[in-house]
């Protein structure tokens, strides 16, 4: 069964990896790689040794990491951990502290930065500054997908979901695959904001995002 599980991996992710970290306080090497891989496969070598240079275990190094970030003080250093480390930018910061803190995190995307109109610089601050960016991101996240037709009561991970699917839909209509008007009428509200065209620094990795 852990095979078909495993299949879903954002379904996995959410609930076992998920699981698995607030109950142990920390998680193995398979579990932080599971969520690596589902955001991007580029980084994984340069994460894997940077973690190998703290402790030649692996599953020792993961572990001493995520359980640092369970017993910090606050989300801003969980954050400033994981940026800390080479390999990791926001969008893969992001997407780790969005899987185990789904509440507080929500993912670093280019797709979500386009419907936004702004933000696509953010990843470039210093560790020292970006807190307060990302804070500034997280609000307009649920601002904007309220603003775009989205129910207020939809949790975080929701609104995130609803942008990044209405950057999905507008990416197809630019190629001339326009929805069916049904679908289109409950889907598209109002038209996202124009977007200033500057690429972050880990384009590629926000582009290999997966979502269902």
């Amino acid at each position: 069964m852990f095979y078909l599980e495993y299949y879903d991996i954002e379904e996995y992710l959410f609930s076992k990896v998920h699981e698995h970290f607030h109950q142990d306080g920390y998680l193995c090497a398979f579990d932080f790689f599971s969520i690596v891989g589902w955001k991007s496969n580029r980084p994984k070598g340069m994460i894997r040794e940077a973690l190998r240079e703290r402790c030649p275990d692996l599953d020792q190094a993961v572990k001493s990491l995520t359980g640092d970030i369970h017993k910090a003080a606050d989300h801003e250093n969980r954050l400033k951990m994981l940026l800390d480390m080479r390999g990791i930018g926001l969008p893969m910061a992001t997407a780790i502290l969005t899987v185990l803190y789904p509440d507080h995190f929500t993912v670093y995307d280019t797709r979500v930065c386009n419907q936004l109109g702004r933000f696509s610089n953010l990843g470039n601050r210093s560790i020292a500054t970006i807190w307060e960016g990302y804070e500034e991101f997280r609000q307009a996240v649920r601002d904007e997908a309220v603003r775009r037709g989205a129910p207020e009561s939809l949790g975080l991970r929701d609104m995130d979901r609803w942008l990044w699917s209405l950057d999905v839909v507008d990416q197809f209509r630019r190629e001339g695959c326009t929805p069916p008007s049904s679908t289109e009428s409950q889907f598209r509200c109002t038209p996202a904001p124009a977007l200033r065209r500057q690429e972050t620094s880990e384009r590629g990795a926000q582009r290999a995002r997966r979502r269902p």
